[in-house]
């Protein structure tokens, strides 16, 4: 994330306004952005006043029910009070900030400058600041339009990493990871046919990383693991119920749920909606592959899905027509058996073997010998063999060279 040049977005406000003379809010903006130094940064006054005096009535216009005022998690929910089916038709009349670019480009600017903030002082900045943030970023995330849903994401996710590198755990505190996930999660099944297939890429490559950012940042992996060894001793034990009392369940992972929110019904259930647009395959499945990674042993019990899905892809008779969705998949493939090994060396490493032959003999009549897949193979089937040990991988490889001798090359590369 690159800090904004305050003298840049100066110079793009004051072009809007000579074009529009009557716009307050622009003229208060640029106002305070000329109050700023030349090569200073920002003041925690001056990025105050742009997010209250500037933004928060613009996006005050339309209400998320479930924040209250102050941007602080709503805990009784209130339903809008435009009906369901004439909202879509109202609601850009409202959205005062869909005039024009510069409010998003403001709440841009405001985001970037956190990176340029003392560092002993910048948590406690985006600390105060946040909740100022949390309506306008809603706003743009829930919108019917695919451009404002982009940038939604694209900010939440720049906010995000801001948060993780500041070690704030303001997300999970205040009840709004939440908040943010189930804006989220709505997005996910906007894919082809009823979305065109450039606009839901162009979606799904913010939503996304913005999803995983907010995991990242609600719930980041060394809090987690020190709170359950800590706090939460019956994470790996069921504690004995005590007479009179409910019994205690295991300690569930707030970030695994997250996970396995995106993967679950993000990942697989737009892949198995939009699978035959290979674009969008290609980004899923590679997308998953950060996904298992942030999982590691977690993602055992996604193998039994996963696993078809790639041999799917690796054995497609057309898959060489689109060899970047063979490169994804493989990639995949690698981080299921790197993270999941003691179930693939038990279960699973015989089908990995035979989707890896499968491909290879696909790849080496229709795709040149300079591919990038035919790597990846070699590499997955070292460690496969590394996985489930030299003896029974001999067994099965000498087995396979008898019936086709250019296996070699895959099975004992040079």
């Amino acid at each position: 994330m690159g800090v904004e040049d305050t003298t840049d977005v100066l110079a793009r406000l004051k072009l809007l306004k000579s074009e529009d003379n009557k716009l307050t809010s622009l003229t208060q903006a640029i106002s305070l952005l000329e109050s700023v130094p030349n090569k200073r940064t920002p003041s925690e006054d001056v990025l105050s006043s742009l997010l209250t005096d500037v933004l928060k009535p613009i996006f005050a216009s339309t209400p998320n029910p479930n924040l209250t005022p102050a941007g602080r998690k709503n805990l009784v929910s209130i339903p809008p009070t435009t009906g369901r089916f004439n909202a879509p038709f109202l609601e850009n009349d409202r959205k005062s900030w869909k005039q024009a670019s510069w409010p998003i480009d403001i709440l841009r600017y405001v985001i970037h400058q956190y990176e340029s903030q003392p560092a002993p002082s910048r948590k406690e900045v985006v600390e105060k600041q946040f909740y100022l943030l949390v309506p306008p970023i809603l706003a743009l995330i829930d919108d019917s339009e695919i451009s404002s849903k982009t940038c939604g994401c694209e900010l939440l996710g720049a906010l995000c990493d801001t948060i993780l590198e500041c070690k704030s755990s303001i997300l999970s505190r205040s009840g709004l990871a939440d908040v943010f996930a189930d804006s989220l999660k709505a997005s996910f099944l906007l894919l082809p046919t009823l979305t065109p297939e450039d606009e839901s890429l162009t979606l799904l490559r913010q939503l996304y990383p913005a999803f995983r950012a907010l995991a990242s940042a609600s719930y980041p992996p060394e809090t987690l693991s020190t709170s359950v060894k800590s706090s939460h001793p019956e994470a790996t034990l069921l504690m004995p119920s005590m007479a009179g009392t409910k019994p205690s369940y295991p300690y569930r992972d707030p970030r695994q749920q997250m996970l396995d929110t995106i993967l679950r019904h993000g990942i697989l259930a737009s892949y198995y909606h939009a699978s035959d647009h290979v674009a969008i395959a290609e980004f899923l499945v590679h997308e998953a592959t950060f996904i298992i990674s942030d999982m590691q042993i977690n993602a055992v019990k996604y193998l039994s899905q996963l696993l078809p899905l790639l041999r799917s892809i690796l054995t497609n008779p057309l898959g060489a027509a689109y060899p970047p969705l063979l490169v994804a998949a493989t990639e995949l493939l690698g981080s299921l058996i790197l993270h999941c090994k003691p179930r693939i060396a038990t279960t699973w490493w015989a089908e990995c073997l035979r989707m890896c032959v499968g491909c290879w003999v696909m790849i080496r009549v229709d795709l040149p010998e300079s591919n990038p897949v035919q790597p990846n193979l070699v590499m997955i089937v070292r460690s496969l063999r590394d996985v489930v040990g030299d003896e029974k991988f001999r067994e099965a490889a000498d087995a396979l060279i008898k019936e086709d001798e250019e296996l070699k090359d895959l099975l004992y590369p040079a």
